[in-house]
Parts: C-alpha cells; sequence; structure tokens
C-alpha cells in the first residue's frame, strides 16, 4: 500500500467529457512511477479531524511530466449508478 500526499489542482485543465480529479503528487515524494495503482482509491482527510477520510474519486491515469494524477469523482460514478438504477426499475415495472 502506497500514501502519497496530493494537491488538488484547479478545474480549468478539464478537458474531457466527464468531470475529473485532479491533483499533483507532492514534491517531497520521491515515486517515481503510479504503474498498477490505476482502478485504486484517492481518499480525502479532514485535518481538523484526523480520524475523518473518505474516497474522493478512483485513481485512472497520471501525468508523469507534470507529476498529476487523475481520477474520477465518487460523486460522480454515485450519480451513474444511481441513473442506471433508476432506469432498471423502470424497465422492471414496464415488463410486470
Amino acid at each position: 500500500m502506497t500514501m502519497l500526499r496530493l494537491k488538488k489542482a484547479e478545474p480549468e485543465e478539464q478537458t474531457t467529457l466527464f468531470p475529473r480529479f485532479i491533483a499533483t503528487i507532492d514534491s517531497r515524494t520521491d515515486l517515481q512511477s503510479l504503474e498498477g495503482m490505476s482502478g485504486g482509491p484517492i481518499f480525502g482527510f479532514n485535518t481538523q479531524r484526523p480520524n475523518k477520510y473518505w474516497i474522493v474519486a478512483i485513481q485512472s491515469s497520471w501525468k508523469k511530466s507534470e507529476r498529476k494524477i487523475f481520477g474520477c469523482p465518487v460523486a460522480h460514478i454515485y450519480d451513474i449508478l444511481n441513473h442506471l438504477h433508476d432506469e432498471a426499475a423502470k424497465e422492471l415495472a414496464r415488463k410486470s
């Protein structure tokens, strides 16, 4: 298991159809590759309450040259799953 300190980047870099979590890997971290980390969780921590944390995104890619990490926000995944659930419920209701 690896923990990296990230600094959330500004959304002006948003060049994709769907929203992305974008952060820069802390310069104090000497990790050279994120190979194998795709699909892993990106956690958010509450600095006022050290025991408070949650998954904010699922890591999807990174730009080594800029030390930037990208992920799909969990809120967006939740919205997609909620929509799929609602569509499936409608379909089941039609078939009943």
